[in-house]
């Protein structure tokens, strides 16, 4: 039943190392498909669902798969510093 209620979200959205995904498939212009699993891995598999190559959300190719996805990576943090006037590197009047 439908609350009436749309679900929007940006085209893409940074994907946290912890999160689970959504099982999507995309057709590829040459044939076979792309798979995104639950954990976050990507398959391209031909029409037999053979598996052709994989990508884990480790690998360094993963981010180009991911965005056909609407996925972007999510970025290294770094810890916050407060720079302080007077101390080295910081501001001076």
């Amino acid at each position: 039943m439908s609350t009436g209620r749309r679900h929007t979200r940006p085209a893409s959205t940074p994907s946290p190392r912890n999160q689970r995904f959504r099982r999507r498939t995309l057709a590829l212009a040459e044939g076979g498909m792309l798979v995104l699993n639950g954990d976050g891995s990507i398959h391209q598999v031909d029409e037999g669902r053979a598996v052709l190559h994989s990508w884990s959300p480790a690998d360094a190719e993963w981010p180009r798969m991911a965005i056909r996805f609407g996925l972007q990576p999510e970025g290294a943090t770094t810890a916050p510093h407060r720079i302080v006037p007077g101390e080295a590197g910081g501001l001076r009047p």
